[in-house]
């Protein structure tokens, strides 16, 4: 397990990254509870972009706004792939487009928390937020 922080300090930080989504115009933006359910990560954080480019634009802006804040993303996966002009993988003969190589999906794993940045018929493909439908959903809007 890569807990990197208190419980407390992970709901601040979850809470902040849907808020540098919002930045970039990300929608949709879903913070769910997963201490509970999975042994690998506190926070989940989920979140629409319109586009394979505001796709990276949104993780990119994350990233960056972690990288002021002095946190460490320790696996990136999407995100440096998504701009290659190549994505494809092969089977059975065939070229098939990845999703993750498309720039339709970039997860940033910092350890506590892993953010999820979807364009959207991704987002609805993969079903996160059904999978995960018994994970608490935090209001981490400030009211």
């Amino acid at each position: 397990m890569n807990k990197v922080t208190r419980p407390s300090e992970s709901l601040k930080l979850a809470k902040r990254i849907a808020a540098l989504a919002i930045d970039k115009k990300a929608e949709n933006v879903v913070v769910l509870q997963m201490g509970e359910i999975v042994n690998y990560c506190d926070y989940f954080v989920i979140c629409s972009a319109t586009t394979g480019r505001h796709v990276r634009a949104v993780a990119s802006g994350v990233e960056q706004g972690l990288d002021e804040l002095g946190v460490n993303v320790r696996l990136k996966q999407g995100l440096d792939s998504a701009s290659r002009s190549r994505g494809f993988t092969f089977s059975e003969g065939h070229a098939v487009q990845d999703e993750l190589s498309a720039g339709a999906w970039v997860l940033l794993d910092l350890g506590d928390i892993v953010v999820h940045v979807f364009e959207g018929s991704t987002r609805e493909f993969y079903a996160l937020d059904f999978l995960w439908k018994e994970a608490v959903q935090i209001d981490w809007q400030k009211k």
